[in-house]
C-alpha cells in the first residue's frame, strides 16, 4: 500500500506502492463494465472509474475497462496509465435505439474480451452496460461486483420531469405516463443487474437506503466503501491569498459551491440566503463553479435581489483548475436538495484545508457529521442556510488549525491509499469464495 508520511517541514512524501496485497496471493484480473468513460473525466461516475481502474492497475493489477465509444476521435482501443480501455460503437437517434445498441454492441465486445483472456472478476458501474455482460458473466462463472453510485430510474425521471417543465410547463398526462413508464423500465434493468451480482459496493448509508426502498435488497447486503480523493492533486495552496488574485476572486469573506446549475441543486436557496449574509457581512461574496440550464434563472435571481457585486458565476470548471478553486474559498458551501449519494465534492474541499458546510442530506451528512455537526445545515431552506453560514464565518477567521484538521480528516479517511485497498481486498475475497465454491 502506498502510505504518506509527513516531513519535518509538514509536506507529505509518499512512499512507493506495494505490490498487490490481495488475498488471492497473485495480481488479480478485473474486466470493468461502464457507460462513461476513464479517459475522458466529466464527473463523479468517471471520477471514481477513472481512480478505481488506474490506481487498482497501480497495484499490480490486470485492469481492463468496457465502455461505449460516446465520440469518434476516442480510439476503439487505448491504453491509459496502465489501463487497457476498449470502446465498443453505438447508434445515436431515439433513447430506445440508443438503449438496444448499447446493449448489443456491450455484449458482442465482452464475449470478444473473455474469449482471449480470463478474467476474475468482472466489476460493473452503471446499469445500461452491465445490463449487456451480466448475464453473459453469470454464464461463464465469473463473479459480479456491482458499484452502486445512484439509481438509474430516479436520476431519468429526476431529469425527464426538469425539461419536461422547462419546455411546457408541466407535459401533460401522456408525458408524465411517458416518464413512469420509463423509469419503471430502468429500475427493472437495473434490478436485473442486481440480481445477478455476488457483491454489491456502495459509497454511503444512503446509497444503501435507496436500495431497499428501490430494489428491496437489506441494507446489511451492500459493502459500503466510500470514495476517496487525490491527495496530491488536491491539496492546500502555498499562498491563498496570491491564489485568489491570480484567480480573479474578490477579497473578503469568500464563499465557493461548485454544483451542477440545476434544481436538485439548491442554488435558488443559497443565492436567497446570500442576500441575508450580506446584510450581516457585506464583504461575503459567493463563487458559483458549475454549468447548466438554470443559469440564466439563477442570474435574474441575483439581479433581482441587487447581489450583482456579491455573486459571481465561474462557469464550468476544468478539473485541472478545481483544487486552486477550492484552496482559495474561505467556506465551501454544499446546498443540495436530493439525491446526493456521496458528496466528492465536499471531501475534495476539505482535502484542500477549506472546511465545508452541506445540507443533511444524503452523503453528505456521512461525510460531515464526523467532523463536526457544526458543518450540517439544519435545512434545506434559505433560512436556514443563511443562518449556516453566518455562523460559521466566526468559526473560519477564528479557529486556529482548522484548515489543518480538514486536511488531516480527508487523510485519515478518504484518501485513496486508504480507499482502494479495500476495493481490492473485496474483489479478492469474491474471487476466493467462486474459487472454493468451484472446488465443493
Amino acid at each position: 500500500m502506498q502510505t504518506a508520511e509527513v516531513t519535518p517541514q509538514g509536506e507529505e512524501r509518499m512512499s512507493p506502492p506495494a505490490s498487490p496485497g490481495s488475498r488471492t496471493g497473485r495480481p488479480l484480473s478485473i474486466l470493468m463494465v461502464a457507460d462513461v468513460d476513464p479517459v475522458h473525466v466529466i464527473g463523479g461516475g468517471e471520477r471514481m472509474l477513472h481512480e478505481h481502474s488506474t490506481r487498482l492497475a497501480a497495484r499490480g493489477h490486470r485492469v481492463v475497462v468496457l465502455t461505449r465509444r460516446e465520440l469518434s476521435e476516442y480510439p476503439a482501443e487505448e491504453v491509459h496509465r496502465g489501463v487497457r480501455v476498449f470502446r465498443h460503437p453505438v447508434t445515436e437517434g431515439g433513447s430506445l435505439t440508443f438503449m438496444r445498441t448499447v446493449l448489443r454492441e456491450c455484449g458482442r465486445a465482452f464475449t470478444r474480451l473473455v474469449a482471449q483472456e480470463r478474467f476474475d472478476v468482472v466489476n460493473v458501474h452503471q446499469p445500461l452496460a452491465g445490463a449487456g455482460v451480466a448475464k453473459l458473466a453469470q454464464s461463464r462463472g465469473l463473479p459480479i461486483l456491482y458499484t452502486y453510485l445512484s439509481p438509474w430510474g430516479d436520476e431519468y425521471r429526476v431529469r425527464a420531469e426538469r425539461q419536461a417543465a422547462r419546455a411546457s410547463g408541466g407535459g401533460g398526462a401522456a408525458r408524465n405516463a411517458w416518464v413512469a413508464l420509463n423509469t419503471r423500465a430502468r429500475e427493472w434493468m437495473e434490478r436485473s443487474v442486481l440480481g445477478r451480482t455476488a457483491e454489491i459496493m456502495v459509497l454511503s448509508e444512503f446509497t444503501s437506503s435507496q436500495l431497499r426502498d428501490i430494489h428491496g435488497i437489506p441494507t446489511s447486503r451492500p459493502q459500503l466503501i466510500p470514495g476517496g480523493v487525490d491527495t496530491e492533486r488536491f491539496r492546500p495552496p502555498a499562498d491563498r491569498v496570491a491564489l485568489r488574485r491570480e484567480l480573479g476572486l474578490p477579497e473578503g469573506f469568500l464563499f465557493l459551491t461548485v454544483r451542477n446549475l440545476v434544481p436538485r441543486m439548491g442554488l435558488d436557496a443559497l443565492i436567497a440566503a446570500m442576500a441575508e449574509v450580506v446584510r450581516n457581512r457585506p464583504d461575503a461574496h459567493l463563487a458559483i463553479g458549475g454549468s447548466g440550464a438554470l443559469r440564466e434563472v439563477l442570474e435574474q435571481q441575483v439581479r433581482a435581489l441587487g447581489l450583482e457585486r456579491n455573486v459571481t458565476f465561474l462557469g464550468f470548471i476544468p478539473e485541472a483548475r478545481l483544487p486552486d478553486y477550492y484552496g482559495a474559498a474561505d467556506l465551501f458551501v454544499l446546498p443540495t436538495r436530493t439525491l446526493e449519494g456521496f458528496g466528492l465534492v465536499t471531501v475534495e474541499a476539505l482535502a484542500c484545508g477549506t472546511p465545508a458546510l452541506g445540507t443533511p442530506i444524503g452523503g453528505t451528512l456521512e461525510i460531515l457529521r464526523p467532523f463536526g455537526t457544526e458543518w450540517l445545515f439544519r435545512g434545506i431552506e434559505a433560512g436556514e442556510l443563511a443562518e449556516g453560514m453566518l455562523s460559521r464565518i466566526s468559526q473560519v477567521e477564528g479557529e486556529a488549525g482548522l484548515r489543518d484538521r480538514c486536511r488531516q480528516y480527508v487523510l485519515d479517511h478518504y484518501a485513496w491509499e486508504v480507499i482502494i485497498p479495500r476495493v481490492e481486498s473485496l474483489m479478492a475475497a469474491m474471487v476466493n469464495a467462486e474459487n472454493a465454491g468451484r472446488r465443493a
